[in-house]
């Protein structure tokens, strides 16, 4: 039995992606400075970050993940339009449209860093799948995470002794 951390869940509603902050250059007076512009509060990836962190939250440690590798699985299931559906069955597996799966897959990293890990450069291992939800399914974002085993990192200082000792 591995006492290696994992936990499962699903994040249920229509995934969105995260938009890319948007530089502007403004003049301040006599002066041109440039500004980072993030989303409007009253877009969409505000509550679907709540989704995903109230989904994660019964799966929250008491300290986030720092120094242990992780390897996280995504997958999309987004609404399938109504062109690709006939008497009740897809026509098509991978929706080949927006959001780009990595923006789906930023939104995903960043709302849980901080509530199962400090930051999501512990992340080192990341699948990722799009997918039209099966008609009369709801659109969702499973999610897996999985703690790796380093295999050339010593386990405990137990071990690192028979190493050096051995």
């Amino acid at each position: 039995m591995s006492d290696l951390w994992r936990c499962g869940f699903e994040v249920l509603g229509e995934p969105v992606g995260k938009p890319a902050a948007r530089a502007m250059v403004v003049q301040r007076g006599s002066q041109y400075v440039a500004i980072l512009r993030e989303a409007d509060r009253e877009h969409p990836i505000h509550r679907w970050s709540g989704c995903i962190r109230s989904a994660g939250l019964p799966h929250r440690l008491d300290e986030p993940f720092a120094g242990a590798p992780l390897q996280v699985t995504l997958t999309f299931l987004m609404p399938p339009p109504q062109t690709m559906v006939r008497h009740g069955r897809l026509l098509r597996t991978w929706p080949i449209t927006r959001p780009d799966t990595d923006n789906l897959c930023k939104a995903v990293l960043d709302a849980l860093t901080e509530l199962l890990w400090a930051d999501d450069n512990v992340v080192v291992r990341l699948a990722l799948e799009k997918r039209h939800a099966q008609p009369g399914t709801l659109p969702r974002c499973q999610v897996r995470i999985e703690e790796l085993l380093d295999p050339l990192a010593p386990r405990d200082v137990g071990q690192l002794a028979m190493e050096v000792t051995g």
